[in-house]
């Protein structure tokens, strides 16, 4: 999508209404704002999560974790759904197999709309689909993935992590030349990028962090805007295991995170100072003081170790959309 230049004075109008909206809009959430249970089936969005940084709803699970609480009775998805519970693209809207290197380009949430966003990356920017529609649909954005499975952001370009399939990795080569290609004739107003993984060894850190770099230098030319969005730190055990375990509990079922672990996200969020791009924190919405549940008030967060559910994901709907409008009008919370 090329804006036409024509249109330059209706963007900076609705930027500024945009604007005067969203502080109305947080005005009124915290004002509103009422103690959280475990319980609680909304999770909490607003300024005051903005600075806090955790969802009062995570806060709860992880306070529960630590009393060793039974894990509620009632969860959704259910168990038995778990590993079917994510998001999947209109057919031909992304590459059908590791050997493709091109798909469809699609326009999801409001097609017709004036504004775009692109999304790139693998499945880690899939499971942020329902996330991104929901906003995308009532705030009247076109959404454009270019999105590849399995091409992590070390792989876009770099030699992938130990073990990559050397067949997957040239796909993945080809791929993300011809998706950076779409972008920039694209233009779009806002370019979105995530991939896993947030527990990397130290080995692989630099890859990852030259990938999104690059990918960000390149499509600031282009975008108003370009975000990464902070990858999940996960869990350590599968979340079906741990779940269906006899005695399981809150706790046995909740991951404590060493230091060391939490530092590769935290060394993006420099990167992306320095560089000037945008990055969108989301630990936060998963973990409290280092500590992930499984399980965040009805709702199973993860349906492996590694990917959100999309029944959370939909949860998170106006955190993130609380943040992704601080970030193209403001700045990301940092």
């Amino acid at each position: 999508m090329v804006i036409p230049a024509s249109a330059a004075t209706v963007v900076v109008v609705m930027m500024v209404t945009l604007s005067l909206i969203n502080g109305k809009i947080l005005r009124l959430e915290k004002a509103s704002a009422a103690p959280a249970s475990a319980a609680t089936e909304s999770l909490q969005t607003g300024e005051k999560v903005a600075r806090s940084r955790a969802l009062p709803a995570v806060v709860a699970s992880v306070k529960a974790a630590r009393r060793g609480a039974k894990i509620p009775s009632v969860l959704t998805p259910p168990i038995s759904e778990l590993l079917k519970n994510s998001y999947q693209f209109p057919p031909g809207c992304v590459p059908a197999n590791d050997a493709a290197t091109t798909s469809n380009i699609c326009r999801l949430g409001d097609p017709a709309s004036s504004k775009a966003i692109v999304i790139v990356g693998d499945s880690h920017a899939q499971m942020w689909m329902p996330a991104l529609l929901a906003m995308a649909e009532r705030d009247s954005w076109a959404v454009i993935p270019l999105v590849k499975s399995g091409c992590t952001s070390n792989m876009w370009t770099g030699p992938g992590f130990r073990g990559d399939p050397r067949t997957l990795l040239r796909a993945c080569h080809a791929w993300y030349q011809w998706a950076v290609g779409q972008a920039k004739t694209l233009r779009p107003d806002v370019t979105l990028m995530t991939s896993c993984c947030a527990n990397i060894p130290l080995a692989d850190r630099r890859n990852l962090t030259r990938a999104y770099t690059s990918l960000a230098m390149t499509m600031k030319q282009f975008s108003t805007s370009v975000i990464l969005i902070a990858d999940d730190e996960g869990v350590t055990k599968e979340p079906v295991d741990c779940l269906l375990a006899r005695h399981a509990t809150m706790k046995t079922c909740t991951t404590t995170w060493p230091a060391g672990s939490l530092a590769f996200n935290n060394s993006l969020a420099k990167v992306a100072r320095v560089k000037r791009f945008e990055f969108m924190k989301t630990r936060g919405w998963f973990c409290y003081q280092s500590q992930c549940p499984t399980v965040v008030a009805r709702t199973i967060v993860y349906r492996d170790t590694r990917h959100i559910t999309e029944a959370y994901v939909l949860k998170l709907s106006e955190s993130f959309r609380t943040a992704f409008r601080h970030c193209i009008l403001d700045a990301c919370p940092r």
